[in-house]
C-alpha cells in the first residue's frame, strides 16, 4: 500500500529485475483476496520472532501504509496470469525467495 519507490526499493535487494506496483487502494488486495489478521497473526510469536530476527539483521518496522492488520502477500504476475503466489500466516511471513524462481523456471 505504500509508493512504486518504495516497492522498488524493498525489491531492489531481494529481485532488482522485478518491478513493484503500487496500490494505496487495495483494489489489488481485494482482487486476490488478501486476508486481514488480528492480535496473534500480527503481534503472536511467529510475528515477534520475525520481528527480532529482523531487527537482528539491521531491518526495523517503518512507518504503516494503509491498513496494518493486512496480511503480507506477494504475487508474481506476467500477463493476466498469477505465475506464482505466497500468502502469509502472520505479519512477518515472507517467503524463500528461491522459491519464485524455482517455482517458475526463471
Amino acid at each position: 500500500m505504500g509508493s512504486r519507490e518504495e516497492g522498488d526499493a524493498f525489491l531492489q535487494s531481494l529481485w532488482p529485475e522485478a518491478r513493484g506496483l503500487a496500490d494505496p487502494d487495495k483494489r489489488l488486495y481485494e482482487a486476490f483476496n488478501v486476508n486481514r489478521g488480528g492480535v496473534v497473526e500480527m503481534f503472536g510469536p511467529g510475528a515477534v520472532a520475525c520481528g527480532i530476527r529482523a531487527t537482528m539483521k539491521g531491518n526495523f518496522v517503518g512507518r504503516k501504509h494503509g491498513d496494518p492488520w493486512t496480511l503480507p502477500a506477494f504475487v508474481l504476475v506476467s500477463g493476466d496470469r498469477v505465475l506464482w503466489r505466497h500468502d502469509g500466516s502472520h505479519a512477518g511471513d515472507h517467503p524463500d525467495w528461491t522459491e519464485i524462481t524455482q517455482a517458475v523456471g526463471i
